[in-house]
């Protein structure tokens, strides 16, 4: 026996196994598949939605706080581009001096300023004696040149 291998006998091959006899026999999909079908796919779908949901919540827009000096909150814009016939000089200009690493802070002046011309004298002249001071929720502006308006896009 020890030199003796067992074999495997083969598959007759003149019999056939009819498919739709099977699926006949079977019948056609229940409820039970279907329920098994929808939980099967239910991992897939949820692993989908994380990736998918970052699209939209994982931009941060470009904000910055408001100088109330040289802007008003109903007619500031991110970019501040309105010149001031003065001194030819932009609200960017007065945006650069007063902006600080965070974002949610600005540079102010330690004694008060009526005029964005004023801001931007005392901010050169006194930069040492600034002080940081944090933003109000309501004094954030954003950057609406991607994003305008949300609802504009959606169908009722």
């Amino acid at each position: 026996m020890m030199g003796t291998k067992n074999k495997v006998a083969p598959c007759p091959t003149s019999k056939k196994i009819d498919f739709d006899a099977i699926l006949e026999h079977i019948g056609p999909i229940g409820k039970w598949q279907w329920f098994h079908i929808i939980l099967c796919n239910m991992v897939p779908m949820a692993a989908g939605m994380a990736v998918v949901t970052f699209a939209f919540t994982g931009f941060v827009p470009k904000y910055r706080c408001l100088i109330p000096q040289c802007e008003n909150l109903q007619n500031a814009t991110y970019f501040g581009t309105d010149t001031n016939e003065l001194n030819n000089t932009s609200l960017s200009d007065y945006v650069k001096l007063s902006m600080t690493k965070d974002k949610c802070t600005k540079l102010e002046p330690s004694v008060p300023v009526g005029s964005c011309e004023e801001l931007k004298e005392m901010l050169i002249k006194y930069e040492s004696e600034s002080r940081v001071v944090t933003c109000d929720k309501e004094e954030v502006i954003f950057d609406q040149s991607i994003v305008e308006n949300w609802s504009s896009h959606v169908r009722p």
